[in-house]
């Protein structure tokens, strides 16, 4: 894990505060869809990556019971991550529960892109 943590999205704010640093903040939330699927004591922290560019998911069981399904899409390298807790290998409800939230994240991936893509033009617009 590399990058400067983000305790909530609250916190991730480029300097200043006009519509352009707005925007380029709204863009870097925009770059990863996150499905996660927790039973126990799980941790999930949000990191700028080490050019600032963009913001990471970063997943860590905090307990001895702590168990996690987590999928993870980047849209701007094209990056699927999918992390299994070796106790949830069998457990086929659980896994079926999370498939099904990965399907409808998948369903607005198209809307996101459009919304990069918008955020984009009007950056590059100013």
């Amino acid at each position: 894990m590399t990058g400067e943590p983000v305790s909530s999205k609250d916190d991730i704010k480029p300097e200043g505060d006009g519509i352009r640093e707005t925007l380029a903040r709204i863009f870097k939330e925009l770059t990863e869809i996150r499905v996660v699927t927790a039973v126990g004591d799980v941790e999930i922290a949000l990191r700028r990556s080490e050019d600032g560019a963009t913001i990471k998911t970063d997943v860590q069981t905090t307990g001895k019971n702590a168990k996690a399904l987590v999928t993870i899409f980047d849209l701007i390298d094209g990056d699927v991550t999918n992390m299994i807790s070796p106790d949830l290998l069998g457990d086929e409800s659980l896994r079926a529960f999370h498939s099904a939230q990965v399907e409808k994240s998948i369903k607005v991936i198209p809307e996101h892109i459009r919304a990069l893509i918008e955020v984009g033009q009007k950056i590059s617009q100013m």
